[in-house]
């Protein structure tokens, strides 16, 4: 959220709530798509505060139902073809089974990718945000830029997206 970048870190300025409702908005007209896997993680962030529940709010209704079952033929066969050989190999066989399970019910990042290949195959504009970094760690499975990387789809992080992105759109004023 976007506390994470300190704009506001109480919810009680007017920059967090303009920046949020411009995004809210952005989701609401479907510029930017919200799926259903990612509000699900939303929604199950231990973290409770105004923003998140003001954000939440603004967008439960618009978010992008997406799971059918070839769409998890598309993430199944992601999460197979994107495993960390070296993590892999360290784990057993039912440790390895159990997280490979969590990443398909638990977490968007395949979901993100599945749906990206499916816009682009329309041939619409496509722009993953992802706050993830490219480093390795001890993830059984790629990161979302590594994955991306490989499969031609484009990736920024939230603030290239506000400040190059949208930047003639957000334009404000710092007054003393």
């Amino acid at each position: 959220m976007l506390k994470y970048y300190y704009f506001d870190r109480n919810f009680s300025g007017i920059i967090c709530k303009k920046i949020l409702d411009f995004f809210i908005d952005k989701i609401r007209t479907g510029e930017i798509i919200i799926i259903d896997k990612v509000f699900a993680e939303l929604k199950n962030w231990t973290i409770s505060s105004k923003e998140k529940k003001y954000f939440e709010k603004g967008i439960e209704r618009f978010r992008k139902e997406i799971i059918t079952p070839d769409f998890l033929e598309m993430v199944d066969s992601l999460i197979e073809k994107n495993q960390v050989k070296r993590v892999v190999d360290s784990l057993s066989k039912e440790a390895l089974d159990i997280k490979l399970q969590e990443y398909r019910d638990k977490t968007a990042d395949f979901y993100l990718i599945a749906y990206c290949q499916k816009l682009q195959e329309m041939r619409d504009e496509v722009v993953l945000i992802t706050e993830e970094s490219r480093s390795l760690d001890a993830k059984p499975i790629n990161k979302i830029p590594i994955i991306c990387k490989k499969k031609a789809i484009r990736y920024e992080k939230l603030p290239y997206l506000m400040f190059n992105f949208y930047k003639e759109e957000l334009k404000f004023e710092l007054n003393n």
